[in-house]
């Protein structure tokens, strides 16, 4: 991993401004130009969101592949001698469920990865980049009254079956058992639908419709890659399922929504393993437990004939707008799977690399809950008692998560000079866990955030540090880029008060003055991309 302490090359600046090291500013785009009207500059367009396509995984060794197939073709035969009197198409379902929770644990299994593919939306336009060639190598258009504002990847099967498992003998040996997996780009904004783009045909294959004003944010489940969250100013948040490419018409659906407990927009979404958060224009914050839901949604399904009604969604857990929390418009809500080695992705996956264990510094202190975020506010204050049934409650959510692990998120509003990042597990209405503290500028609404998570070295040449790092990059109102290395110990004041960090790393470039909407970074710290509100694409590239 790329260690930024040690970092020392030629165009970016540390923040003591020393020496500027490191990262070089690449590449300039004006990538979502389009014919103007009513007077509108293409300079006013917004570039709102940025990610990064994934690598796909396509290729498994023969033995693995016949393995799984072994292990299906078991499971088929004990439910055919239980449920003899099941009908073919429930069959199918659960053929299907089995490929999806398959797929789902290889990818989990893995260690994710970014392409040097990045998508980018503003007006209305999906632009794909090539980062290392600088240019634009596919644009997808919609009509002209729609403004893309936020955009998900995720990767679906093909999912076409037959007696051969989907391949015949001549494919299977000529691929050599490579799986048939396709990226997908879930894109929306104003006109409040979803589009599924299929960004190898360049075509919107799907619409989802249900949200009746526009939608903020996408993001897609951690364990299923079907279901994908949206939050919309109409008020609610909602929970799909995208169906397969192969039945997407018959199975695309919404599974539930989860209404704005504060009748305003939902401004922001962070999805874990076990909770969706969701936070509002107003500032509030809500919790939902999404292992519960999962129990709701397969019963729900299994009771209608039909297709299943959506279901509604009560939070189990409000942070209501306070000098504790949030008091203003909730711009960003972002999970960190592996903080530490307490936290549940952690746990779950058995701390295979053995290097993390213990070298997260700072990670594991959950001691001044709270206690004033190093600007003067105190514990609790602004947010009322808890009664005696909510915490006795929260003690029962709390033996809990005592066993599945710490979930932390890191969140911020927009009129806060600060990131805080906290653990959701330990979190109450009134007293915020809180890990650390990050520094950052008052700006505009609607900025993001992003993270390179869990990194393992896998770059020649870059300077690597022993332990594994947490980045979370942020955008600044005068065109710059921080990075926190999330791994630091916090530091506090005597009284026990966390005291903001200040970035480990600023990239600055004289021609980048402007707010920055969003930024991504590949998963090896070696690409770091912008997109700002005056209609460009700022692309950093890592050299020796």
């Amino acid at each position: 991993m790329i260690h930024l302490a040690n970092i020392d090359t030629h165009h970016s600046m540390d923040v003591d401004g020393q020496q500027p090291r490191g990262y070089f500013m690449e590449h300039i785009l004006r990538a979502h130009s389009r014919s103007t009207h009513d007077g509108q500059d293409e300079n006013d367009i917004d570039v709102w969101a940025v990610a990064f396509q994934p690598t796909l995984p396509v290729l498994r060794s023969a033995q693995d592949t016949k393995k799984d197939l072994d292990q299906e073709e078991a499971s088929d035969s004990d439910e055919s001698e239980s449920e003899d009197n099941d009908d073919e198409d429930e069959e199918e379902k659960r053929r299907a469920q089995r490929r999806t929770r398959r797929i789902a644990k290889e990818m989990e299994g893995r260690q994710k990865r970014s392409s040097g593919i990045v998508a980018t939306c503003g007006g209305n336009t999906v632009c794909l980049i090539d980062c290392r060639a600088g240019r634009v190598v596919n644009k997808y258009s919609h009509v002209f009254e729609e403004e893309f504002m936020c955009m998900a990847w995720t990767t679906l099967d093909h999912g076409v079956e037959d007696d051969n498992h989907g391949m015949d003998q001549s494919t299977t040996q000529d691929v050599n058992n490579r799986r048939d997996l396709s990226n997908i780009l879930a894109a929306a904004g104003r006109m409040g639908s979803i589009k599924l783009i299929n960004p190898v045909q360049n075509t919107c294959y799907k619409y989802l419709h249900g949200h009746t004003a526009t939608i903020l944010r996408l993001r897609f489940s951690l364990t299923n890659p079907r279901w994908l969250f949206s939050a919309s100013v109409d008020g609610t948040a909602r929970l799909w399922d995208i169906g397969s490419l192969a039945n997407y018409e018959s199975e695309a659906c919404c599974l539930a929504k989860f209404v704005s407990p504060d009748d305003s927009s939902v401004t922001a979404i962070g999805v874990c393993e076990k909770y969706l958060i969701i936070g509002t224009e107003k500032g509030l914050m809500a919790q939902y437990n999404l292992f519960d839901l999962e129990d709701e949604i397969e019963k729900n399904r299994t009771a209608s004939s039909t297709r299943a009604a959506t279901l509604t969604v009560e939070p189990e857990r409000i942070y209501p707008p306070s000098g504790e929390w949030h008091e203003s418009a909730v711009d960003e809500i972002l999970y960190i799977p592996y903080f530490s080695a307490r936290s549940y992705a952690s746990i779950k996956s058995g701390m295979r690399d053995h290097t993390t264990k213990g070298k997260m510094n700072g990670s594991d202190s959950i001691k001044s809950r709270g206690a004033g975020r190093g600007r003067g506010r105190g514990r609790g204050r602004g947010g009322r008692a808890s009664t005696p049934n909510e915490r006795k409650q929260g003690r029962a959510d709390n033996v809990t998560d005592e066993v599945d692990g710490e979930f932390v998120f890191a969140s911020r509003e927009n009129c806060q000079g600060e990131i805080i990042v906290w653990d959701a597990s330990r979190s109450t209405e009134t007293d915020a866990a809180l890990k650390t503290i990050l520094e950052w500028s008052i700006s505009e609404s609607w900025t993001k955030f992003s993270l390179a998570e869990n990194i393992v070295a896998t770059s020649a040449g870059l300077s690597w540090d022993k332990r594994r790092q947490n980045v979370l990059i942020a955008g600044s109102g005068d065109g710059k880029v921080v990075l926190f290395d999330l791994g630091l110990k916090p530091k506090k004041t005597q009284d026990g008060n966390i005291v903001a960090s200040k970035p480990s790393l600023v990239l600055s470039h004289p021609d980048s003055t402007e707010l920055f909407r969003d930024v991504a970074v590949s998963q090896d710290l070696s690409i770091i991309v912008a997109g700002d509100w005056s209609n460009r694409v700022f692309i950093w590239n890592f050299e020796e």
